[in-house]
């Protein structure tokens, strides 16, 4: 993916924030924290942030909760947001841009635009449609943004849809009955599987331990998405 060239600033949250908390210091290798964690994709250890803003800031950091730590890694949870949207916004830019190429090359050259390979391809593809009622078929067995929306953890988005697209009619009556168990059991998203780990592993065969013991499973009823979300 290009690289995102910057991330918004708000000042009136600096000036309220709990960055006011912190020493000067601890601000300053904040804003150099966040830089790093943008370049990084929001994705940065805790031993690379060490580096870059020294440990007494890091720790002064992490004890005001400017920034948290999360499976080996720290969390900006303003830059993970920004960075959520502008991923699906360039991903909704590259496939608009791929739709306009392809109807323009259909009605004046008679060709198909291969999005993949970035060449014009014979207007003869039979293959097509059959993938197009395929995709729509199993959009009715369970959608990919049903399973989205309840996950509730965005991480890989692209991926996780490229995987799920892929995914056995069985496997996907099998997500719908065991995703909201998963979810039931994982209320702290900290301790819930990123989708992508938990679409590559089919770890919606596994057993299910119930974390939350004032939260009685239902291992043997499935839940569906409205009862879950009342």
């Amino acid at each position: 993916m290009e690289k995102m060239q910057w991330f918004k600033f708000s000042i009136s949250e600096w000036k309220m924030g709990k960055i006011q908390k912190c020493t000067p210091e601890a601000k300053s290798s904040f804003m150099e924290l966040c830089c790093l964690y943008w370049i990084n994709e929001t994705k940065l250890s805790i031993e690379d942030a060490i580096i870059e803003c020294d440990e007494d800031n890091y720790k002064n950091l992490l004890s005001k909760k400017v920034i948290k730590e999360v499976g080996g890694f720290i969390k900006i949870y303003f830059l993970d947001e920004q960075f959520e949207n502008a991923l699906e916004k360039s991903v909704k830019a590259r496939e608009s841009v791929q739709n306009r190429w392809a109807k323009r090359n259909t009605i004046v050259l008679g060709t198909n635009y291969d999005s993949n390979t970035n060449v014009l391809q014979p207007n003869y593809d039979s293959n097509t449609e059959e993938k197009r009622k395929e995709e729509k078929r199993k959009e009715v067995i369970y959608s990919f943004d049903d399973f989205w929306k309840l996950y509730g953890k965005s991480s890989d988005k692209k991926k996780c849809l490229d995987k799920f697209q892929k995914l056995s009619d069985e496997q996907l009556k099998k997500i719908k009955e065991v995703l909201p168990i998963y979810i039931q059991s994982k209320p702290d998203l900290t301790f819930r599987k990123n989708p992508l780990t938990w679409l590559n592993g089919e770890c919606w065969n596994d057993e299910i331990k119930n974390t939350t013991s004032h939260i009685p499973l239902q291992q043997n009823k499935p839940i569906s998405y409205e009862d879950f979300m009342k």
